[in-house]
């Protein structure tokens, strides 16, 4: 038979699992770039690799007609709320003020700015 998830029958417990799992899961916040658009687009969500399959996959309606995006830069944060404001700070910036971001942040870099036409 197959294993079964035990439910916690207590308040305390429920809101020690709910602390856990609020604990463990991550965002991030993330910068891709279209080639064909010759654009960034910014965004946050809590996987990342989900998130850009629906991009590419043309399901979004502002990210569609750049397909395929590629994810240029990308920082993990510890709460949704830290995501968030990132994003927003981020998209605040014109396009020159992003790529000194990403210079600045080179570690969070997920591909060379060179192998999409910008210096590094």
């Amino acid at each position: 038979m197959g294993s079964r998830v035990r439910v916690p029958s207590s308040p305390q417990k429920l809101s020690d699992l709910r602390a856990f799992f609020i604990y463990v899961m991550m965002y991030y916040t993330y910068i891709l770039y279209s080639k064909q658009l010759d654009v960034f687009y910014v965004g946050f969500t809590g996987n990342l690799d989900a998130r850009l399959t629906y991009h590419n996959g043309g399901f979004e309606q502002f990210t569609k007609k750049g397909v395929p995006w590629i994810l240029v830069w990308a920082v993990e944060k510890p709460n949704k709320v830290d995501a968030m404001a990132l994003e927003k700070k981020i998209k605040n910036l014109g396009r020159a003020r992003k790529l000194d971001f990403m210079k600045k942040y080179s570690e969070c870099l997920k591909i060379s700015l060179d192998d999409i036409g910008f210096e590094n």
